[in-house]
């Protein structure tokens, strides 16, 4: 799929809306397990939930814009035990051919993607290449993480978007 660069705002309401999954506040609860693959997008989300063996996670070094802490980028790195290591390119606002491809692979094993730029909407194509019944796990700014499943609803309007 050839992609090109799309608009920031439009997506990011998709993504961010309440109805679109559950809304946590500071970590995972314990215990929480699913028997679907689980993609975690945003180094504040990598950070608050448990590190688990089969999960893919995308990162880029900051949260809100900010870099993160040596510290916090060493837990990431514990997070990244045992994964594909992947790097994209992928410049806020747009989802690259690169990241494409990274989501696309961590489709089918689990990968620590580290991305050069944005990585907010790799959510976006998560949702559409994820196999139904996957979770998405992701940052919404000053309100905590969602946890959304992924259906086929979700994923035919995630296409949509993405081909505009």
């Amino acid at each position: 799929m050839k992609l090109k660069y799309i608009l920031k705002d439009e997506h990011l309401r998709f993504l961010r809306a309440k109805r679109r999954g559950r809304i946590v506040r500071g970590d995972l609860p314990a215990g929480w397990r699913t028997k679907g693959k689980v993609f975690v997008v945003g180094d504040a989300s990598i950070l608050a939930v448990p590190a688990g063996a089969t999960w893919s996670i995308f990162h880029d070094g900051r949260t809100r814009r900010r870099r993160i802490p040596r510290s916090e980028l060493a837990a990431i790195g514990k997070a990244s035990v045992g994964k594909a290591k992947v790097r994209a390119k992928n410049p806020a606002g747009t989802i690259t051919e690169a990241l494409w491809k990274a989501v696309d692979l961590s489709v089918r094993k689990p990968c620590s993607v580290a991305v050069e730029g944005e990585e907010d909407l790799a959510g976006l194509a998560v949702i559409a290449l994820a196999p139904v019944g996957s979770i998405l796990i992701y940052g919404i700014p000053k309100k905590g993480m969602c946890i959304m499943g992924i259906t086929q609803t979700r994923k035919a309007r995630a296409r949509r978007l993405i081909k505009g």
